[in-house]
């Protein structure tokens, strides 16, 4: 009874240098935090509508290892790969090491399946309009699952061995299912349809990487790819943007 008294008070006891350390690791995240990490979904962290937490991101979470001298170890414990069913499921534990010491700091399994509602179909489009849904293959989305997997494991295992949840939740898929849906242009709300006005395919286009082509000149394809730049990279486009958005989409419909 001695000795598993002894056991207890040396697990319970705590020094000063325990707390400096501590208050040295808190303070280093957060001039970390506020002075290298960049916001945005594209970048090291984000924000997602309706969280209270900003969400920590793969080069985020690369950089919180870097800075503490983590390494990091990802195996597959699990995969299921059924065509007949067309389903696929992987597992993946990330382990975070302490590169110095070889010590194994923590430990997190991530797990993305194509039954989720972000692989379960994807977008249909007639002659460049977009019409409903439809069921996606799983095989074609075997790397995709795979790599999800990959990724949740390392940001949970991150955020779990910097003590990084003071600042950030674990929600990537969330952000990745964002940077999809500003690339779906014809269904996307914000942008709204506009009277057809006849033949646009002399419309000349004011800004970007083709500006003075007519949408005619661009092409179907090149314009497709313009257009969904124009998404992405502009929350809520105005003036020339907003008007080559729907002057091109008008073009597709007819293409």
């Amino acid at each position: 009874m001695s000795n598993l008294a002894e056991i207890k008070t040396e697990l319970l006891s705590v020094s000063n240098q325990d707390v400096e350390a501590l208050g040295s690791h808190l303070a280093t995240m957060k001039q970390f935090v506020s002075s290298q990490l960049k916001e945005g979904i594209n970048n090291d962290f984000a924000k997602i509508e309706g969280t209270p937490k900003k969400s920590l991101l793969k080069p985020g979470a690369e950089k919180l290892c870097k800075l503490f001298g983590f390494s990091s170890r990802v195996e597959c414990i699990e995969k299921i790969i059924s065509p007949e069913e067309n389903f696929a499921m992987f597992t993946y534990r990330c382990t975070i090491i302490h590169i110095k010491s070889g010590a194994e700091v923590a430990q997190c399994e991530g797990i993305c399946n194509s039954q989720e509602k972000k692989y379960r179909d994807k977008a249909k489009y007639e002659k460049g309009q977009y019409v409903g849904r439809e069921p996606q293959n799983a095989m074609d989305l075997l790397n995709t699952l795979m790599k999800m997997a990959q990724k949740r494991a390392f940001v949970g295992a991150t955020i779990l061995a910097t003590g990084a949840s003071d600042y950030f939740t674990q929600d990537e898929d969330e952000i990745e299912s964002q940077k999809e849906n500003k690339n779906q242009v014809v269904q996307d709300d914000k942008f709204k349809d506009v009277t057809p006005s006849g033949d646009v395919s002399s419309y000349v286009v004011k800004v970007g990487k083709h500006k003075g082509r007519t949408l005619e000149e661009i092409g179907k394809k090149d314009l497709e790819s313009y257009l969904n730049w124009v998404a992405k990279n502009n929350d809520n486009p105005s003036g020339p943007l907003l008007e080559a958005l729907n002057k091109g989409r008008e073009f597709l419909r007819g293409a």
